[in-house]
């Protein structure tokens, strides 16, 4: 990985794409952080005998910083349906348009 202060930096506008390459990397570790820790409350609250645990799985969304991969459970109802359980809504909203990659690639021109 290239640090910030490389040698090789031949503009301004490549130190800002390295510092912003970096934090979204650091945004991309914190919402997965969030979103697994989230879960576990959720675990630990949830109804056990209407929901009961088998597992976990890998699930991902598309942020404006990038994709972010976490791990979430899943749950048996008493019917049998396997889901997941959302106790409280989070206003979290993927970035169709994944935002992020553009801006990496030096495309700013649409913000």
């Amino acid at each position: 990985m290239n640090t910030i202060t490389n040698k090789n930096t031949k503009s301004f506008k490549e130190f800002e794409k390295n510092i912003f390459d970096i934090i979204c990397l650091i945004g991309e570790s914190l919402t997965s952080y969030i979103l697994e820790k989230w879960d576990d409350e959720i675990n630990e609250n949830r109804d056990k005998k209407k929901y009961r645990n088998k597992g976990l799985r890998k699930t991902s969304i598309k942020t404006i910083y990038g994709e972010v991969t976490y791990r979430r459970r899943v749950y048996e109802t008493e019917d049998g349906d396997q889901r997941t359980v959302n106790k409280r809504r989070r206003s979290v909203e993927p970035d169709p348009e994944n935002r992020a990659k553009d801006r990496r690639r030096g495309r700013t021109d649409r913000y």
